[in-house]
């Protein structure tokens, strides 16, 4: 009967600390947005992120700020028709991404 008792008292010592560790289903995480910005000859670059096309003109450029959600991503930047960049990368929530607009004759 000892024994018994023994050995219940050491299971008991060994679970109990893996009963905090449980964690509900179904929690979700709460995700932070990101963010892409533009720097460089932005002048009527014409953008274009993940499809989705658009100018980088004086009402944009004054929150410089293009929400994204966390994951991958691609941005591509044209003068005219010239692709002056064109960039895919993961962008984690929470950060900001500067694109750099090289500077060119047009």
């Amino acid at each position: 009967m000892k024994k018994s008792k023994a050995l219940l008292l050491i299971l008991l010592l060994f679970t109990l600390p893996l009963l905090g560790c449980a964690s509900p289903k179904n929690k979700e995480v709460p995700q932070l947005p990101a963010f892409i910005s533009f720097s460089g000859q932005t002048e009527n670059a014409k953008v274009t992120v993940d499809g989705v096309e658009f100018v980088l003109d004086e009402s944009f450029l004054r929150t410089n700020r293009y929400p994204l959600p966390a994951g991958k991503h691609s941005v591509t930047v044209r003068h005219g028709e010239t692709v002056i960049v064109k960039r895919f990368f993961y962008l984690p929530g929470g950060v900001v991404k500067d694109i750099k607009i090289p500077v060119m004759d047009l």
